[in-house]
This record gives structure tokens, sequence and C-alpha cells, in this order.
């Protein structure tokens, strides 16, 4: 449960980019915005629903598709969210974020082999872009 500061927030936020997204319908970021605002409200419904808008009007960016798995994860939909982070993956195969995600979407669905192959690969780009702290998790 949100306090009322933090609702009040939350609906000045949502507001103001309703009041963008009359002004700008076509921009990605201005779509991401409202997905993020109801992801950080817990709100995953409404947070998917923004993410898929902006899938379908921007099919070759990764980014709709990762933040829409973390709702995935955050609602149970383990095979969605897998599902999302293949796709977010192969557009940004050289994002270790995506692929940690994408391991754990895997291994939550029991797919243990394909979810280790994916980990070795995290680790590797997590090395790669020199954040040892991410490849020792």
């Amino acid at each position: 449960m949100m306090n009322e500061e933090t609702r009040e927030k939350m609906e000045a936020a949502l507001a103001n980019n309703t009041e963008m997204l009359r002004w700008c319908p076509d921009d990605e970021l201005v779509w991401m915005q409202k997905g993020m605002i109801h992801m950080e409200a817990k709100q995953f419904d409404e947070a998917v629903a923004a993410f898929s808008r902006a899938i379908i009007r921007w099919p070759y960016s990764a980014e709709p598709f990762n933040l829409r798995g973390h709702c995935m994860i955050n609602m149970g939909n383990y095979a969605f969210a897998a599902a999302d982070y293949q796709e977010a993956y192969r557009l940004n195969p050289d994002k270790w974020e995506i692929m940690y995600h994408y391991a754990l979407a895997l291994f939550l669905t029991g797919e243990y082999e394909r979810a280790e192959m994916i980990s070795r690969r995290t680790v590797a780009a997590a090395e790669g872009a020199g954040n040892l702290a991410a490849a020792s998790a």
C-alpha cells in the first residue's frame, strides 16, 4: 500500500504523462515512462499495457521487451517473461542485464539447461563489461 504523498506524486506523474501522450502519441519514451510509473506503483497490468503499446509501435527496441519482462516476472507469468527477455536479448545481445533476467525467467519456468547456458553467457558478458560484482553474483 502506498502512502498519500507517494500516491499524489504518482497521480501527478500520470497526469503529466497523459498530457504528453496527447501531444506525442508516437513517442516511445513517453510510453516507456507511463509503463515505468505504473511499474513503480506495482500496477503491473497497466505497465504491461503501456510497454505492449511501445512494442507494437517500436518492435526493434529491446527496452520495452525488457521492462515488460520485469512486469511478467512480478506477476508470476514466467513463460511470458522468458519470451520477452528472449526477444530483448535478440535485439540487444550485449546487455548482460537482459541476459541475467532471461536466465532467471528460464530458471523459473524449469528450463534449467537453457538457464545455465544463458547464465554462463551473462557472466562472460558482465566480466567483459568490467562489471565484476555482477559476474561474481
